[in-house]
């Protein structure tokens, strides 16, 4: 075989070994978690939610993509269609904030009754029809 294909196909053997390698590492590096962030901001449920009403736009730039501490009154628990927990936090009247936990949060909210004062943490993504909470954990 010519010198030159050989050293070709050591180049294309060790990038596919390099690549391979890379591939592994990365899909296992563990996801962002909000369990140990320090939250930005500190807010009842019924603020935030007037604040998304009153001006979706500077709450959507204000709230967006941080971590919230969220707290208010549990008015409904159900699991998601991804089979994670989720709740509502609200009042008599709305539901101000829908958050989606951590599976290793299950148990926690099993131990909890509906119109139980709640507080969670988690990364605010805007609103829909209620502020929108994901990764959230309970903080006690």
């Amino acid at each position: 075989m010519n010198k030159f294909v050989k050293i070709l196909l050591y180049i294309i053997i060790g990038l596919l070994v390099i690549l391979g390698i890379s591939y592994i590492v990365f899909r296992n590096v563990p996801k962002a978690s909000t369990k140990n962030i320090e939250a930005e901001v500190s807010i009842t449920a019924t603020q935030i939610f007037d604040q998304f009403t009153a001006n979706e736009a500077k709450a959507t730039k204000d709230y967006s993509g941080k971590i919230i501490t969220v707290e208010g009154t549990l008015t409904d628990s159900f699991t998601d269609e991804q089979g994670n927990p989720a709740i509502i936090i609200g009042n008599a009247d709305t539901d101000l904030v829908f958050a989606t936990l951590y599976p290793s949060e299950e148990e926690k909210i099993s131990s909890m009754q509906i119109n139980d004062p709640i507080k969670i943490k988690g990364s605010c993504t805007g609103m829909l029809t209620e502020v929108t909470i994901n990764k959230a954990v309970i903080v006690e």
